[in-house]
């Protein structure tokens, strides 16, 4: 969170805004970021989630990105999606996108895989479904769900995805750990688009990073 805390772009003005379910240990974490906090259950997760979405009703943002914990996207990546909302359009995803696997300490890519972190929701469409983004009850494959709540709540919507991300220079990092739902294996066998990168390539996306996660990975008696 203190990564986005120290993010500023010309003209934008920034809403940060966490949802955590360990109580006072998230809620200092986040306070001690710069972020407002909001309380949910952590499960079912569509649910977590909609309470994040509800609480941007009223705050008189233009859209909003959603970003788990786990989940780091560069400045470029930012100013793509906020190029893409000035042309028009309500829902923004990223096709292309970085894993880091965190206990093994290796880098892959993911190329066409429609990524749901980062992704950007107009206003326009949150208002259009009360700021609810995500089907109630659902536990896991949250992205497909949302895509398919979008077409059936909000038609008609404006939805795109920003290609040839690598290309671009833009980096969305997922970082892998015990406790995420989808290894990086998992995602091998599902979208077969999954491939090695030299673990040095994060370190040039995002200096410091890789250092900074091993600490937190570390038992407490080792720090």
């Amino acid at each position: 969170m203190q990564y986005y805390r120290d993010l500023e772009l010309p003209g934008v003005e920034f809403v940060r805004i966490a949802v955590g379910s360990e109580g006072d240990v998230s809620r200092l974490n986040a306070e001690m970021s710069g972020w407002e906090y909001v309380e949910a259950d952590n499960s079912p997760l569509s649910d977590k989630m909609n309470v994040a979405s509800l609480a941007f009703k009223g705050r008189g943002c233009d859209a909003i990105i959603i970003l788990g914990s786990d989940d780091f996207l560069n400045r470029a990546g930012f100013d793509a999606l906020i190029q893409k909302y000035r042309d028009g359009w309500d829902s923004i995803g990223f096709e292309d996108i970085y894993y880091y696997d965190l206990n093994r300490d290796k880098f892959f890519t993911c190329t066409r895989c429609a990524a749901g972190a980062g992704h950007m929701v107009s206003a326009t469409l949150a208002e259009q479904l009360g700021y609810n983004l995500w089907p109630s009850g659902i536990e896991r494959r949250l992205d497909g769900q949302q895509r398919n709540y979008f077409i059936e709540k909000a038609r008609p919507i404006r939805s795109t995805w920003i290609k040839d991300c690598f290309d671009q220079g833009i980096a969305l990092v997922d970082v892998k750990t015990d406790v995420s739902m989808w290894s990086v294996e998992d995602m091998e066998l599902m979208i077969g688009r999954v491939n090695s990168e030299p673990v040095d390539t994060l370190d040039e996306l995002f200096p410091g990073l890789r250092g900074m996660l091993s600490l937190i990975n570390q038992p407490v008696e080792e720090r």
